[in-house]
């Protein structure tokens, strides 16, 4: 299997995870997925390496998916959906959904070409159920560390946060 379809393979296992029927639900846990995607290979590349590869995503997505146009990229979450992208058109939802699932492939996809794979194991576990942020019963979510994991000041700071 080639590292684009196990990207797929991935990110489809995650989705399937993930709740049906809630647009903004998905936005926001697309929205923590590509933070956990920021998070775990900024570490390794540096930010601003990792702000250009999201611009370059950000780029060829909105060309294939024109519905993608509101996304921005934010210093330290990564590709980020406003709150406000869900419309009531069902057309747009299932193609703001196929969007949102071509972003994190192709995102997973130019970090690994670029590393040569070194990132991909890693690159996956942040979809694991531990490192995502998981949906409660009101709507909202935690985020979870992985067992054993320091808390570094960055993750305090996003604890606050939350």
């Amino acid at each position: 299997m080639d590292d684009r379809a196990k990207h797929e393979r991935c990110v489809d296992e995650w989705l399937a995870r993930q709740p049906r029927g809630d647009s903004e639900v998905a936005v926001e846990q697309f929205n923590e997925a590509s933070a956990a995607l920021w998070e775990c290979s900024s570490e390794t590349l540096g930010d601003v390496t990792v702000a250009a590869i999201a611009e370059r995503v950000l780029l060829v997505s909105t060309e294939r998916f024109p519905v993608l146009a509101p996304l921005a990229v934010l210093p330290s979450r990564g590709i980020q959906a406003p709150e406000d992208l869900v419309s009531e058109d069902t057309r747009s939802e299932q193609r703001l959904a196929a969007g949102l699932r071509f972003v994190l492939i192709e995102t997973l996809s130019v970090l690994g070409n670029l590393t040569g794979g070194i990132l991909n194991q890693e690159l996956h576990a942040t979809f694991d159920p531990p490192r995502v942020r998981t949906p409660r019963s009101d709507g909202a979510g935690k985020r979870r560390r992985k067992p054993g994991a320091k808390r570094t000041a960055a993750n305090k700071k996003s604890r606050r946060r939350s």
